[in-house]
């Protein structure tokens, strides 16, 4: 390969570089030296990685490049290091979920998803850090604390905060993550990346250490909706070691190649709720979300303003859901060593295994609730546009935040609007659409009914190629029109 000098390599889309890479005119060799590289520089600081596969990256990497030279680019992550986070099983490597727990646990098989990203030629750099047992936002295992690559004093938001931070500062042009409250959506937001949460059951969750049986999510953080599409078109599709898996034909043919089709919303309707996802919205985040809102009117797209109903049940239904669920499954751990989780994930497993039938089946039923009010709703648009957060990156270790004059909980406030995503499995995406006061990105989420991802995809796709947001290492003057 010719071995072209390109200015910021590492910090390329997956999209781009695949394409340098399909043309020969950059070398896998050279992209994961350049991730590595970054990885050495920057990930202890920040708290990212906690294994990292330097001799088997860059062996991956010569074969990969060998392979290309020789008959082509066999999918377009073919010779492209991306990471996983800590909690998908890889076969000979540790995997932790960042537990003392796991502190030893090298598994004897790859997750699906992991596996599938291999046979398609990707080269997997390492593990990155993430909440203990995916279970809070802080990004805080017994590796560390992560910390926001915009600002280290800063959250990145979990519990896919190591992703994220990978993808931010140039250690990846992709990482998995996954999503049981927020952890792929807050994270990104936080991190000024993109970041998709697909439908319950469209990407395979074997492999994948269990959070909450029917609340979890594997998917993508990238540096573009169509580094997450062309993710989405490897990793997507029926699993039979999966019992979660959608046996139904929901999967798009093709997801990037739908993506190119797009080139404005005219003729779609974007739907903006008038109650909860606005309510307790800072106002920075609100201001900068209906710009971006502005801007997707001025690609052709109309808005309907929406009343949801039951919204306000969301964060009590997908609690108790979240918590008994994965006290179920750390049942055996919480009653032999308790002393070895964290004061936090100790006292949310408590509430989850203190929970009645009787209070579940309410929750259960309440949910189904949300959801027929939910799905009446979005069937109106073609997608609902929202804060991805109501607040931007706190500061590591505060415990509240002041929002309209009124102090409210950091983690609350983190999660209120991208639970319902997971409560009822629906695709959500997130995009930065600018950064605020105090120098920190803010997101933008759209989301849909079930099964409907790639439109939410088309939307976000059309808004980022009209509106680019520039990454993390631009200059930081670099300000949308307030």
């Amino acid at each position: 390969m010719s071995g072209a000098k390109i200015s910021d390599l590492a910090m390329l889309t997956m999209a781009e570089a695949s394409a340098l890479v399909g043309k020969k005119e950059v070398s896998p060799v050279e992209l994961t030296k350049e991730c590595l590289d970054r990885i050495q520089e920057k990930s202890g600081d920040l708290v990212c990685y906690v294994t990292v596969l330097q001799e088997q990256a860059l062996e991956d990497a010569k074969k990969a490049e060998a392979e290309i030279v020789a008959g082509g680019q066999k999918s377009p992550l073919h010779g492209i290091p991306f990471a996983l986070k800590d909690i998908y099983c890889t076969k000979g490597v540790l995997t932790s979920a960042g537990s003392p727990f796991f502190s030893d646990y090298y598994p004897d098989f790859d997750s699906t998803v992991g596996r599938r990203l291999a046979a398609a030629g990707g080269i997997l750099l390492g593990k990155t850090n993430t909440s203990e047992w995916a279970l809070t936002i802080h990004s805080r295992s017994y590796f560390g604390q992560s910390r926001n690559p915009w600002n280290p004093e800063r959250a990145p938001g979990g519990s896919s905060g190591g992703s994220a931070i990978a993808v931010a500062a140039g250690m990846a042009y992709m990482a998995m993550g996954s999503d049981t409250g927020c952890s792929i959506r807050l994270p990104a937001a936080f991190c000024g990346v993109a970041g998709f949460k697909p439908s319950y059951g469209l990407v395979s969750l074997y492999g994948i250490v269990p959070l909450s049986y029917s609340m979890d999510h594997a998917g993508p953080i990238g540096r573009s909706v169509m580094d997450l599409a062309l993710t989405m078109d490897l990793i997507s599709g029926f699993d039979p070691l999966d019992l979660c898996s959608d046996r139904g034909a929901h999967r798009p043919a093709q997801f990037a190649a739908e993506l190119l089709k797009t080139k404005d919303l005219k003729g779609r309707v974007i739907g903006v709720p008038g109650n909860f996802f606005f309510d307790r919205a800072d106002s920075e985040v609100e201001e900068l979300v209906l710009k971006a809102i502005d801007k997707l009117k001025d690609l052709g797209a109309k808005v309907e303003y929406l009343e949801i109903p039951h919204m306000d049940w969301i964060p009590e239904v997908s609690s108790k859901i979240l918590f008994a669920e994965a006290a179920h499954f750390h049942k055996e751990r919480l009653a032999s060593r308790p002393e070895l989780f964290g004061e936090v994930e100790r006292q949310r497993l408590e509430r989850g295994r203190a929970a009645t039938a009787v209070e579940l089946v309410d929750a259960l039923r309440k949910r189904e609730i949300i959801r027929r009010a939910w799905e009446e709703a979005a069937a109106k648009v073609d997608a609902v546009a929202v804060p991805t957060t109501p607040i931007a990156a706190f500061k590591l270790g505060c415990d509240t935040v002041t929002v309209k004059g009124i102090e409210e909980p950091c983690a609350d406030m983190a999660v209120r609007h991208c639970r319902m995503g997971t409560t009822l499995g629906v695709p959500g995406l997130t995009v930065p659409v600018g950064i605020n006061s105090e120098g920190m990105p803010v997101g933008m989420m759209l989301m849909s009914n079930r099964y409907r991802d790639l439109e939410v995809l088309k939307v976000g796709w059309a808004y980022e190629q009209a509106n680019p947001f520039p990454l993390l290492g631009a200059p930081q003057n670099i300000r949308p029109d307030r």
